[in-house]
């Protein structure tokens, strides 16, 4: 109860609605291209809480060009 308790509380953070765990496959690693933006963004936050949902790696990227 308490492990679903946090993950709603980690979903409401990233202002998404509750993952739904019959119409989602188990994620194993995630993507998450900044897009130069830093910091704690919406699409960040549900990144976070689907890794933690799913136990999955969480992978940051960011392209600089010279």
């Amino acid at each position: 109860m308490r492990q679903l308790e946090a993950e709603e509380r980690d979903q409401a953070a990233a202002g998404s609605a509750p993952l739904q765990e019959a119409s989602m496959q188990a994620l194993e690693h995630i993507l998450y291209f900044a897009d130069g933006e830093f910091g704690s963004t919406r699409a960040f936050r549900r990144a976070v809480a689907l890794a933690r949902h799913h136990g999955a790696r969480l992978t940051l990227m960011d392209i600089t060009i010279e």
